[in-house]
């Protein structure tokens, strides 16, 4: 599985960091969106 990090540009120019984890053949698609006070490394065990 091939992890990727990465930032865009958000409103007013604040960077938004993202991760994304990408299967060799993929089936679906899942979304996750943590709460304010945590971080994206939390869910690392999901994927």
């Amino acid at each position: 599985m091939k992890h990727i990090e990465g930032e865009f540009i958000g409103v007013k120019g604040l960077k938004i960091y993202y991760q994304s984890w990408v299967p060799e053949s993929p089936k679906a698609v899942i979304q996750l969106v943590h709460g304010g006070f945590e971080h994206s490394g939390r869910y690392q065990n999901v994927v």
